[in-house]
């Protein structure tokens, strides 16, 4: 007996549209955690991301974020400092993007105060887009801040002076980079 003839056999089956709208939204959830979960053991694998020093994990116990930790890039004022970054995903994704900040304090032009990362990726989000365009992303931050950021605009004023100073002709004064590197002794775990 074909599935149709079963169903024709039966009494009615109905269902209402709030039936319908669970079904729906439980399939779009399904589809969403396969994505992730798919997402993640790419990134998990990506031979790339480990040579910038970037390794991830996540907690069994909720899906919905991924931990990456960051060895500060060589030739960054983060160098010597181990950092931890949250990803978290957000309902809808990957229509939306995921939610992306350091758990670790970190001075920055493109990080706000509560960590959270203002990131083109981010900002400019397509669902195209993975994890592992973010973290590349975030450790491109590391070694080449944008001081036109509005998420903190003292490092970001910090590296305009730095610079306007160079263009004058007078010394570096590397107001930036000094800053950032206290903020590295004082809250990165070191390596």
């Amino acid at each position: 007996m074909s599935i149709s003839e079963s169903f024709s056999n039966e009494e009615d089956i109905s269902f209402n549209s709030q039936d319908l709208e669970k079904m729906d939204i439980q399939l779009e959830q399904n589809d969403r955690q396969i994505r992730i979960d798919q997402e993640y053991k790419y990134a998990k694998s990506d031979l790339y991301l480990s040579t910038l020093g970037c390794s991830i994990g996540r907690d069994d116990n909720d899906k919905d974020f991924i931990i990456a930790t960051y060895v500060g890039p060589e030739k960054s004022p983060f160098y010597g400092g181990f950092y931890k970054l949250k990803i978290k995903f957000t309902a809808n994704y990957p229509s939306n993007p995921p939610e992306v900040y350091f758990e670790t304090k970190i001075f920055h032009p493109n990080v706000y105060s509560n960590g959270k990362i203002c990131i083109d990726v981010i900002n400019n989000w397509n669902p195209n887009y993975s994890i592992i365009d973010i973290l590349h992303s975030v450790y491109l931050l590391l070694v080449n801040p944008n001081e036109n950021s509005s998420a903190n605009s003292e490092a970001g004023n910090m590296i305009k002076n730095d610079k306007k100073c160079v263009e004058e002709g007078k010394p570096n004064p590397h107001t930036y980079e000094n800053e950032a590197k206290k903020w590295n002794s004082k809250y990165a775990y070191p390596i």
